[in-house]
């Protein structure tokens, strides 16, 4: 007997809204229903009032956390895929170079508006 793919994706599609579903009726049910006094909108760290005030981080921290991701999550295939070439030729060289030159211009691109975003924030 033959098991179709689909019907592989939708059990663990499946599976996974029920996991889903299950933490959240188990969180419900653990967790407390009142505040205790004097929280209010308190921040907690491990169920304890935090020792100092919270420091934020200027958005370039995050500018850079995020391009890192997005790059890293881009670069790690195209490594993969470039790895093929010897086995599949020219047609995946051309590809390569396409997703390379896409790559290049959205880097152009993020920095050209970072550096718009830092002048007005001075």
């Amino acid at each position: 007997m033959e098991i179709n793919a689909f019907l592989i994706l939708a059990f663990l599609l499946a599976a996974g809204t029920l996991a889903f579903i299950f933490g959240l009726v188990v969180e419900n049910i653990l967790s407390p229903k009142v505040k205790p006094i004097g929280m209010g909108k308190t921040a907690i760290e491990s169920a304890e009032k935090p020792l100092t005030v919270a420091r934020r981080l200027g958005f370039q921290y995050y500018f850079y956390a995020m391009l890192f991701v997005v790059l890293e999550a881009l670069f790690v295939p195209l490594f993969l895929w470039a790895d093929s070439i010897r086995a599949d030729g020219v047609y995946v060289f051309i590809g390569v170079a396409i997703a390379m030159l896409y790559l290049f211009l959205f880097i152009k691109y993020i920095f050209k508006t970072q550096n718009v975003l830092m002048e007005g924030m001075q």
